[in-house]
C-alpha cells in the first residue's frame, strides 16, 4: 500500500465538509481548528466549541491512576489541565480511580480544585484506602469516596472500559 492510499475500512468524514468518517464513527463531530495571533505574537490554537457526542464509545469509561504526574514530567499541572480540559470539552469519565502515588492528587489544590469539579459533574472518584495510610492522608480526604484495595480490584476486573493513566 502507497503511503498516500487509506485502508479499505478507513474513511474521513468532516460534516460541514460532507464526507465520511468510519474511523470516527458516528460518534463525533469536530469543529476545525481556528488559529489567531495573540498581541504578544503567540499563536494559539482553539476550537469554537468541540463537541462530541454521547455514545456507547465514551459511556461509563473509568480512568485508572497510578501516579501523580502524567507522562516522564512530575508536573503537576499537566494533571490538572488534563482535567480541567476533560470538563471543558464536557467529556467525562464515570469514575476516576486513584491507587499509588495519585492519593497524593488530593493535597495538590491545583488538581484538588478540578477533582471537585469533576465530582459535581457525577464523577464518581474513588480513593485507595491502603495508599491514604502509606501516604499519611486518610484525614485529609474531602473529595470522593475511599475503598479498599480489594474492591477497586474486583472493579478493575469486572470493567473492560479502563483506561490507565
Amino acid at each position: 500500500m502507497k503511503k498516500s492510499e487509506k485502508p479499505e475500512n478507513f474513511k474521513i468524514k468532516n460534516i460541514k465538509n460532507n464526507f465520511d468518517d468510519d474511523f470516527l464513527g458516528n460518534d463525533a463531530l469536530l469543529t476545525p481548528l481556528k488559529f489567531t495571533q495573540t498581541s504578544n505574537n503567540i499563536i494559539e490554537d482553539y476550537s469554537e466549541k468541540m463537541q462530541l457526542m454521547k455514545s456507547k464509545n465514551y459511556e461509563g469509561k473509568i480512568i485508572l491512576m497510578q501516579r501523580d504526574y502524567l507522562g516522564n514530567a512530575q508536573n503537576v499541572l499537566d494533571l490538572s489541565n488534563f482535567f480541567e480540559t476533560l470538563i471543558q470539552i464536557e467529556l467525562l469519565p464515570s469514575k476516576l480511580i486513584l491507587i499509588k502515588d495519585a492519593v497524593k492528587l488530593i493535597s495538590y489544590e491545583s488538581v484538588a480544585q478540578s477533582l471537585r469539579k469533576l465530582e459535581k459533574l457525577k464523577v464518581e472518584i474513588l480513593i485507595e484506602k491502603e495508599a491514604l495510610m502509606k501516604f499519611d492522608l486518610l484525614d485529609k480526604v474531602s473529595i470522593g469516596k475511599i475503598f479498599d484495595f480489594s474492591n477497586i480490584c474486583i472493579l478493575l476486573m469486572t470493567n473492560q472500559n479502563i483506561l490507565s493513566l
